[in-house]
């Protein structure tokens, strides 16, 4: 919120720029990968990052990998054994999400050997301690990206649902809480099939626009479906085609996407605006 910009740089550290000059702030094992940054409207940045220091040499898997929450303030870094309810290999492979109130959201794994799949728990940490949020059975959160986010009221939408054994099929719905509590959206709530590892990436499209209408990228096994617009009744396709690589919305509502058509061609910038919403609906 005050301009900084946090990013992961060579050699395992994590480092902010000022406009004028890089400052290294926390120095990872060398073994070690950030997966995600987020900050604060007190400046506080977070991250997770995957720690394979346990793990024998040349050698890395689930059983000795550990997902550790990273918190760095004015006073220096410091990791999530200090963090009560957001210990080692509790976390599952997903980005830190701050919810509009600053609070910073995390995703308990389920198990954590099957890293990046199906959710235990949101784990919320007001400022002062951490809180559990149970959530429907089979919610997932499709891997490292940002497959859950927040409406300007704090409604949280996340993605659900799993058919099989693989976390990267395609997700089947969508799951809304708010303070009535969970609402779950499935095709024959008007959401059609989403997400997947099919032919161009990956589920981590999910956007929540400040109508609270949530976006995601329409992925698939079957190939590139562009982006969808679902306002909790209907569902809204567009750029029918295009495989999305990157997905933003502004204050406005106004949506960006970095996509290209069927994965082949040169990559564009593509802007819906909501005057285009509008029209559409």
């Amino acid at each position: 919120s005050d301009g900084t910009l946090w990013a992961t740089t060579p050699g395992s550290t994590i480092a902010s720029f000022d406009g004028e000059a890089w400052t290294e702030r926390a120095d990872l094992h060398r073994t070690a990968w950030v997966i995600g940054i987020a900050t604060t409207p007190d400046g506080t940045a977070w991250a997770t990052t995957v720690d394979s220091s346990q793990c024998p040499e040349n050698v890395s898997a689930p059983s000795c990998r550990q997902v550790l929450l990273v918190r760095i303030d004015e006073t220096g870094a410091s990791t999530s054994p200090g963090w009560e309810g957001a210990e080692p290999g509790q976390l599952q492979w997903h980005t830190p999400v701050v919810g509009p109130d600053g609070d910073v959201w995390l995703v308990e794994a389920e198990d954590p050997e099957m890293e990046g799949c199906s959710v235990g728990a949101f784990r919320r940490y007001d400022g002062t301690e951490w809180h559990t949020i149970d959530v429907p059975e089979g919610l997932t959160t499709g891997g490292a990206g940002a497959t859950f986010g927040f409406g300007p009221d704090g409604t949280l939408w996340s993605a659900t649902g799993r058919s099989g054994t693989s976390c990267m099929d395609a997700n089947h719905g969508l799951a809304r809480l708010d303070e009535s509590g969970w609402s779950l959206f499935a095709q024959g709530d008007g959401v059609r099939p989403w997400g997947g590892e099919g032919a161009y990436g990956h589920s981590d499209h999910l956007r929540v626009a400040p109508d609270d209408s949530v976006w995601v990228a329409g992925a698939g096994w079957g190939g590139c479906h562009g982006v969808a617009r679902f306002d909790g009744a209907s569902w809204t396709p567009y750029l029918e085609g295009y495989c999305v690589d990157g997905l933003v919305i502004t204050p406005g509502g106004t949506v960006w996407a970095l996509a290209s058509a069927d994965g082949e061609g040169p990559l564009g910038l593509y802007v819906i605006n909501p005057e285009a919403v509008a029209a559409a609906g």
